[in-house]
């Protein structure tokens, strides 16, 4: 259909840094925590202005879940951090990733690039055993593109199924509720006043 794009990506975020101070248990030794997510977003994108957001689900239960010890030498600094989280992957029968997204190009060394990364350098300065949490999401995203159909009205013809729940993929916090009708149907100028 003119005017829609589906297609898979792959995003990584880190989650938390812990230490004994902010964790529940006393953290005696360097890991770090990673989980595969799945999700499904809906992008509105008008010919000016900014994407618009019109869904996002993601699934509850992780696709993979994996959390190794690393040597101290993760502890050291940043480049160390990196190449341990390297040399600890998950094994291959945990991470399983669905084959639409083996031609992204994204691999393990993205993952441990993105977790080293969200460690803070007052962290490695403190030198005491820490734990980096974050999350793989691999999902599908569908760009609605706006045309001459939309500015027409015409796109309640071909609107995009409604979702059930609505979550950011990043922090899970549920994203405000509007009417998929409303946005698609949202003038152009319409949709300058509500970024301007």
């Amino acid at each position: 259909m003119a005017g829609r794009e589906v297609f898979p990506v792959v995003e990584c975020y880190g989650t938390e840094v812990l230490t004994s101070e902010n964790s529940e248990t006393e953290i005696n030794v360097p890991f770090y925590r990673v989980r595969g997510r799945s999700f499904t977003r809906t992008i509105f994108r008008p010919t000016e202005g900014f994407d618009l957001l019109l869904g996002q689900v993601r699934d509850e239960a992780p696709m993979y879940e994996f959390s190794p010890y690393l040597p101290l030498d993760a502890l050291e600094n940043r480049e160390n951090l990196h190449q341990c989280i390297l040399e600890y992957p998950p094994p291959e029968n945990i991470r399983v990733i669905p084959d639409q997204f083996n031609n992204l190009g994204w691999n393990w060394y993205h993952t441990a690039t993105v977790l080293s990364d969200y460690v803070h350098d007052v962290v490695f300065n403190n030198n005491i055993p820490f734990a980096v949490e974050g999350d793989e999401a691999f999902g599908t995203v569908t760009l609605m593109r706006q045309d001459n159909r939309w500015r027409r009205e015409s796109w309640r013809l071909n609107a995009p199924e409604p979702m059930l729940s609505r979550e950011c993929t990043i922090c899970g916090d549920p994203l405000t509720y509007t009417p998929i009708d409303y946005l698609l149907g949202l003038q152009e100028s319409n949709m300058r006043d509500i970024f301007t």
